[in-house]
């Protein structure tokens, strides 16, 4: 169990004001191919409070209830519906439901829903570990999760957060109709939050962005499903390198890996000069120059 709980940690040192939608959209475009085969989308966004957290945990969340969605809808006849909801309750929390049609979870079962490898999926469909993970994610930012389902009509799973001590004197972030909707998936990799919300804000117009701080973060996303049409990743990073993303990613998923190009402001190691040696069209020289960023992104999606 202790392994468990680390793995669903969030860390304290990087929570921020989040906003709810953002986690919830990056991780409806990761679930997108899965979700297009299977079932229409629907969402219902209105204005919510952020709320203190870390918005790849918060999306890794939101896509382990998508996925979880799209399966129960698998085989089920009739046309598939997911339903995600975003609001504010009446204690001012920030509240999203993911609702799917499917077929249902067994009163006998809802007790057990939450527990680590507990799963009613087929062998060989999933871990049993997202619905406990996700849990834990949500009990450490202090927030709720809970589950209503009935065997034949559907399930909706239900998360419920405070709103941000930092951000409770500001407005709630309005909800947003794209004038243009994006056009590819974007993962942004770099253990500097201010080098992700800068990628961000160059290329969100054009492109749907995901911010990972880690290495290990991305890991987690790609290998619960996630896909992406463009990787940007830091060469030079703590804990887990650039170069060592760069191969756990190609065991994993070749074809991400094929997908990513560096950043880097110099490079240090006999290793990273070997590394670039090999792959000398996908670097990225920081600073960035705007225009060159996006005509990189452009290019690859």
């Amino acid at each position: 169990m202790r392994g468990l709980k680390t793995f669903a940690r969030t860390d304290e040192d990087k929570r921020a004001p989040v906003n709810m939608q953002d986690a919830l959209e990056a991780a409806i475009d990761m679930s997108a191919h899965e979700l297009k085969h299977r079932a229409r989308l629907v969402r219902e966004m209105s204005a919510a409070p952020r709320v203190d957290g870390n918005e790849v945990r918060l999306s890794q969340v939101f896509l382990n209830l998508l996925l979880n969605a799209a399966q129960a809808i698998s085989g089920i006849a009739g046309d598939g519906l997911i339903r995600v909801t975003l609001g504010t309750d009446a204690r001012g929390w920030a509240v999203a439901e993911v609702h799917d049609n499917g077929a249902g979870i067994a009163g006998e079962h809802l007790s057990r829903i939450f527990d680590p490898f507990f799963t009613t999926k087929p062998v060989g469909v999933g871990t049993g570990l997202g619905l406990s993970i996700s849990q834990g994610i949500v009990l450490s930012l202090g927030g709720e999760i809970a589950v209503e389902s009935e065997v034949g009509v559907g399930t909706t799973f239900r998360v419920a957060l405070p709103p941000s001590i930092a951000a409770q004197a500001e407005p709630p972030p309005p909800t947003t109709t794209p004038d243009h909707v994006p056009q590819g998936r974007l993962l942004v990799v770099d253990d500097d939050p201010l080098v992700g919300a800068a990628v961000r804000r160059a290329v969100a117009r054009r492109h749907r962005v995901t911010v990972a701080t880690s290495g290990p973060e991305a890991l987690e996303l790609i290998r619960a499903g996630a896909r992406f049409d463009h990787i940007l990743c830091d060469v030079m990073m703590p804990g887990m390198t650039g170069m060592e993303f760069h191969a756990e990613l190609a065991r994993a998923a070749p074809g991400q890996a094929a997908v990513v190009t560096f950043m880097t402001g110099s490079i240090f190691t006999e290793s990273a000069h070997e590394f670039a040696g090999h792959h000398p069209e996908a670097w990225l020289e920081k600073p960035f120059d705007l225009e060159k960023l996006r005509g990189i992104v452009d290019a690859k999606v």
